[in-house]
């Protein structure tokens, strides 16, 4: 049977860790006004799917697995930090290139890979996983039925992905993809070098 109660607190306490800003923000926001809204959709799917893979990882107990292994957590925020750093560069190296032409198609990315790289951020930032693994799965009573485990892992998904999803779309607008051309290269250093502190800033703390 499954617990509606126990959906609902999970899902609010899932949505208050999608919706705060971090890496996964930060590389949407910047895909969805410099590409084709297609890229930006990708990378939230990509995201949307490791958001699936943690909870799922920690409602059917890897959770306590992944907490037994401080040494393993480490090793995943080194690797972490040192791709969100690389990204955080790449992104201050193209703020020198030309305005986007949505028109043109050697400026595009495939969904797929768009999609990859979704998942590449989110699985830079260990914090997520750990967010499932302790936070998420407190919200979860011991013994909740395994339909309503599976329900919740779907529900992990579509909150991510409608979050992330409304974000591509709405900051791929052609008004506000304009306003943003005026200022992309200040907003494309900033991301970068926001993304670079984030981290360094995880390199020193792993």
């Amino acid at each position: 049977m499954i617990d509606l109660p126990v959906i609902a607190a999970a899902a609010a306490t899932c949505l208050a860790g999608v919706v705060s800003p971090g890496p996964n923000f930060l590389a949407v926001s910047h895909r969805a006004t410099t590409s084709a809204s297609r890229e930006a959709l990708g990378m939230a799917i990509g995201i949307a799917l490791v958001n699936v893979l943690w909870s799922a990882l920690a409602l059917f107990g890897m959770g306590m697995v992944i907490a037994r292994l401080p040494g393993g957590l480490s090793a995943l925020g080194y690797a972490g930090a040192a791709y969100l750093v690389w990204i955080g560069s790449r992104q201050l190296v193209h703020s020198r290139r030309a305005a986007f032409d949505p028109m043109n198609s050697r400026a595009r990315t495939s969904s797929g890979r768009a999609i990859l790289q979704g998942m590449g951020t989110n699985l830079s930032n260990p914090k997520s996983m750990v967010f499932y693994a302790s936070v998420f799965t407190g919200a979860v009573p011991a013994g909740t039925s395994p339909p309503t485990l599976l329900v919740l892992v779907a529900v992990v998904g579509l909150l991510a992905f409608g979050w992330y999803g409304s974000l591509a779309l709405a900051l791929s607008r052609p008004r506000i993809a304009k306003a943003f051309e005026s200022r992309r290269k200040m907003v494309e250093r900033c991301c970068g070098v926001l993304l670079v502190a984030v981290g360094l800033r995880q390199a020193i703390g792993s």
